[in-house]
């Protein structure tokens, strides 16, 4: 004689913004972006599994996980054979690697526990980034027709070069092709900055001519 037994099992994958992100470094997601785990628990097996709870200790706080409509099964509290649960949490990007493990358990009709891990990985990068403001006799004239200028009076334009991002920028280069012949850009004294080549997060470079 002999019993056979449905054994019980559960299975989590946890995706990142859409990539099954096992292990490091993951996608890249640009800080401040969001970031979207989807966590996908399934029965391969023929017990029906009660009791699933779905853990992530490692996300940012305040994270929450939120059940979806079932991608495969009937949204009730019972984890049948060959149904899908659907969950996600979203939260936004911070720098560097970011690595964390999601755990669900569940129990079958036996009182049986079972469990299964799974983690998800992303880079925060800093993209960089380059901003321009050209003023025209201190005004920021950006469109037609700006200030009335005496002809034959002197006419100043000032441009503010600064780095809002949070990368060191190098080899600026600044140019304005449309100046009077001769005319010559010159840079001066940082406003905010060291006054050396590397425009650094939060510098701003000021040019005149």
């Amino acid at each position: 004689n002999y019993l056979g037994i449905l054994l019980p099992e559960i299975q989590l994958q946890k995706r990142t913004n859409g990539e099954d992100a096992d292990t490091a470094p993951g996608p890249e997601i640009p800080v401040g972006e969001p970031v979207t785990w989807t966590f996908l628990v399934s029965n391969p097996s023929g017990a029906t599994l009660s009791n699933v709870t779905l853990a992530d200790p490692n996300l940012p706080a305040g994270t929450t996980i939120l059940r979806r409509a079932d991608e495969f099964g009937n949204d009730d509290e019972l984890l049948e054979p060959g149904e899908t649960w659907q969950f996600e949490a979203t939260s936004t990007a911070i720098q560097g690697q970011v690595t964390n493990t999601a755990r669900v358990t569940a129990s079958d009709p036996e009182g049986t526990v079972v469990s299964d891990e799974d983690s998800g990985n992303y880079l925060g990068i800093l993209l960089p980034e380059i901003q321009l403001q050209k003023r025209t006799n201190g005004e920021d004239a950006d469109t037609a027709p700006g200030p009335e200028i005496p002809v034959g009076e002197p006419v100043t334009w000032t441009f503010l070069v600064s780095n809002p991002s949070g990368v060191t920028l190098s080899n600026v280069t600044l140019a304005d092709p449309n100046l009077p012949a001769g005319t010559t850009i010159l840079r001066r004294a940082d406003e905010f900055g060291n006054d050396d080549e590397l425009l650094e997060p939060g510098e701003t470079w000021q040019f005149e001519a």
